[in-house]
């Protein structure tokens, strides 16, 4: 992505990037949960399960297979609005925290649809289709600013190939002998994969605890992690 190389300082934060992968976590399980099996955070999981509707005819039928469908399309889409607008308005902390407020505000939507009307919206119709998809344009500007502003650090949506790369590291750092005592650099990878890692479960196991005690109204979680990131850890970030 062009945009990338324009960022000569990039964004670098251990902290930052452990509550990103914690907003992640909890949109993934919270949206499977809620929403009828969707991943918002790994969308590429909504492709398997539409070929299991596809092949075997289970689940939620027609209805499921629209909305899974409906993912990968507007998770391109807004990830090509958010490349060009970049490339034109270029990368700041003030760019960041905008994107991440409109993400904030997408998820107050949801939590108010969530508490007053969704239980009453047919979930074989477009508008359910609809409604799913707002956590759909927030996840896809959550892994596209990550991309870009964090582009020295793995992204958000943790998969098993960081957890290998903890294991890895853990394991050439306490029990390979041919490892270097003063590689820095992978203990450093290491920790920081571990925490991101640890962001992620954290925040996934917050939404299934929460779906469960409080439904919709567990969503107040991530906002307030949006409200401190913005108000906090952009601080410590410079341009």
């Amino acid at each position: 992505m062009a945009v990338i190389n324009k960022i000569s300082n990039v964004y670098n934060s251990v902290y930052s990037s452990v509550f990103m992968a914690t907003i992640a976590g909890f949109s993934d399980v919270f949206t499977f949960i809620s929403l009828n099996h969707m991943f918002s955070a790994h969308v590429t999981g909504n492709v398997i399960i539409a070929i299991s509707l596809l092949v075997h005819g289970v689940g939620g039928g027609f209805g499921s297979l629209k909305v899974l469908l409906s993912v990968i399309p507007v998770y391109i889409i807004v990830c090509i609005i958010m490349s060009l607008f970049f490339d034109i308005h270029g990368l700041s902390k003030k760019c960041l925290s905008i994107w991440m407020l409109i993400e904030c505000f997408l998820y107050l939507i949801l939590m108010i649809i969530g508490l007053t009307f969704l239980s009453k919206i047919d979930i074989y119709s477009w508008t359910y289709v609809v409604i799913c998809m707002i956590p759909i344009v927030a996840m896809s500007i959550h892994n596209l600013a990550m991309v870009s502003f964090f582009c020295k650090l793995p992204p958000t949506t943790v998969i098993t190939g960081d957890v290998a790369r903890v294991l890895f590291g853990f394991t050439n750092i306490f029990f390979i002998k041919s490892f270097v005592q003063g590689n820095d650099a992978l203990k450093e990878k290491t920790k920081h994969l571990f925490f991101l890692v640890l962001g992620f479960v954290v925040g996934a196991l917050v939404a299934a605890f929460g779906c469960y005690y409080l439904g919709f109204y567990a969503i107040i979680y991530v906002i307030c992690i949006y409200i401190f990131f913005i108000l906090f850890c952009l601080n410590s970030l410079s341009d």
